[in-house]
């Protein structure tokens, strides 16, 4: 018996909900400790819990046996049931207790600023370089018994005392409320909080919980601070975002154009975060045209998708000058589009401008590779096949460098140039 008990050694370092394989060795081990205290008469006495507790790894203070005894101790004496469900309380008490001081000591290794607040981000990563012992539900009530202010962190030691130390917390009763009704939380840290929760979701694919979460969230900053507002304006673009990614093309659409119109109404059209909006209305309208079957309604939504990508340009030029790698990736995807629409001369044009950036920065990674590889292409369809064979020789030096020689995209543009010699 005494071996049996030995083994619940570890008991104390199950952490997040004890999942049924645990929660029969907790049986186990609380039916072994009665046995091994028990008296003739299958009892065991109160004053015997210390020594029980003890047993089953923790280390009791006698104001820790006087609580548990007010609310579970009504005779100097405890059946197995009765001791079972006493230890079963305590046992879900102290593990909160040890899991709130683990994760203590892990946030305040990670808060490089000591100001006792994190991000989102990094209370997931810190999870996950734990083994993850928390399930995503558990840490989304965490996110909503501490709050998460407008700037996206919060404060860590409200995090632990609400979520594992407060007679409300889901984690003190081994049990997970429900969150589905606003709280106590303000307005804004309400928003920004199931904002976060809905990143989440998004992120482990429930994309239609993260799209309703995100619509709670734009209620509450309507509410706020009225309709047209950037926090409004970056609620919607989230939900838009969302929605494109569930194929809903034609809302994602209407939501992006909301997004904008406030954008450009509250921010002034110069902003970046109207460029960046135009960049996503493009991106989307571009895929539109790529799947339309029609041909004259292919061509006129991929122009609208090229005429939002020139607004973007101008506005990032605005942003970050003429020379710039974002302006070069810009430049680079806009000759693409031209391209597609039989626009040659103004794609080659986009091609030539962005080279000369990448040339100016002294550029040498993939995205020079793809500029050297596009205007080598579209020369060579012009016949200028010299110029051609140039830049080909450009790309294939440099993807060599990058990737070696028997990468299977240096094979493929050697056999382009040697059909181009020959």
């Amino acid at each position: 018996m005494k071996e049996q008990i030995d083994s619940r050694a570890t008991l104390t370092h199950f952490l997040g909900p004890i999942s049924e394989d645990q929660s029969l060795i907790v049986q186990a081990t609380i039916q072994a400790v009665f046995d091994e205290l028990r008296g003739n008469d299958d009892h065991l006495s109160t004053a015997q819990l210390p020594a029980a507790m003890r047993l089953l790894g923790m280390n009791p203070t006698k104001e820790d046996v006087s609580q548990l005894c007010k609310g579970g101790c009504f005779d100097s004496t405890l059946d197995r049931p009765a001791f079972a469900r006493l230890m079963e309380e305590a046992l879900s008490k102290w593990l909160a207790q040890d899991q709130a001081q683990e994760l203590l000591l892990s946030f305040q290794a990670f808060d490089t600023h000591g100001n006792g607040r994190m991000s989102v981000e990094q209370l997931v990563q810190i999870m996950s370089m734990a083994g993850n012992p928390f399930s995503a539900e558990e840490l989304e009530e965490m996110l909503f018994n501490a709050g998460v202010d407008g700037d996206g962190t919060l404060a860590y030691r409200d995090l632990i005392l609400r979520h594992f130390l407060s007679a409300e917390s889901g984690a003190a009763r081994g049990e997970w409320p429900s969150w589905a009704f606003p709280g106590s939380l303000a307005p804004l840290q309400e928003a920004t909080t199931l904002s976060e929760i809905a990143k989440l979701r998004a992120g482990r694919g429930d994309l239609e919980d993260a799209v309703n979460l995100r619509y709670r969230a734009l209620a509450i900053l309507e509410q706020l601070h009225g309709p047209q507002h950037p926090d409004v304006a970056a609620a919607l673009h989230a939900i838009a975002a969302l929605k494109e990614t569930q194929g809903r093309v034609e809302e994602a659409l209407d939501v992006y154009g909301r997004a904008l119109a406030i954008r450009e109404k509250v921010l002034g059209p110069s902003h970046f975060y109207v460029a960046m909006t135009l960049d996503s209305i493009a991106n989307l309208k571009d895929r539109l045209g790529q799947i339309e079957e029609e041909p004259s309604r292919q061509q006129a939504v991929m122009e609208e998708a090229l005429a939002y990508a020139c607004r973007s340009l101008s506005i990032w030029e605005k942003v970050f000058g003429p020379i710039h790698p974002h302006i070069a990736k810009i430049l680079y995807n806009l000759a693409g589009r031209k391209d597609s629409l039989g626009h040659v001369e103004e794609s080659l044009r986009l091609y030539d401008r962005a080279l000369d950036i990448h040339e100016q920065l002294r550029s040498e990674d993939v995205e020079l590779a793809d500029v050297l590889g596009a205007t080598a292409n579209l020369r060579e369809r012009l016949g200028e096949f010299s110029a051609a064979l140039k830049l080909y020789a450009r790309e294939l030096a440099l993807r060599e460098k990058l990737f070696g020689a028997t990468h299977p995209e240096v094979l493929e543009l050697r056999a382009i140039m040697s059909s181009l010699q020959s």
